[in-house]
């Protein structure tokens, strides 16, 4: 008897942290999708001595196919003294998902881009350490 409570606490705990987990390694795509335009922008930057002013300069669609994203868009802001990378999350990720994972560019004295990670209204246990 005290083996079937001890398992069904486990269980109880296991369940909790698999509830958590799941977003938090799905939105590892999102992240992946964030690193390869990041770099196609710091390429574009160190190339052309400035900024793109849409993702089409890069060679690139504004639509992504991933679940995770939602609407399939990934929007940009390329003003002239930085650049802005926002990918509105999908409620796919977790139900309660609201809000943008955003990395904001930077342009350093050697055309280095040096980015930050932040988001809007992302519940804060669900996103990279980076962003939180």
């Amino acid at each position: 008897m005290i083996t079937v409570t001890v398992v069904a606490i486990l269980a109880g705990i296991a369940l909790y942290e698999y509830n958590d987990y799941a977003p938090r390694a799905r939105i590892t795509e999102v992240v992946g999708i964030a690193g390869a335009d990041m770099g196609s922008v710091a390429e574009y930057v160190q190339s052309r001595k400035g900024w793109p002013a849409t993702y089409a300069d890069l060679g690139m669609s504004q639509t992504v196919s991933s679940p995770y994203i939602a609407g399939g868009l990934r929007q940009h802001g390329f003003p002239p003294t930085g650049s802005i990378l926002s990918f509105p999350l999908s409620t796919k990720l977790a139900p309660d998902m609201k809000g943008n994972l955003i990395y904001a560019g930077t342009l350093g004295a050697d055309l280095s881009v040096q980015w930050s990670c932040t988001s809007s209204t992302a519940p804060k246990k669900y996103l990279p350490a980076e962003c939180r």
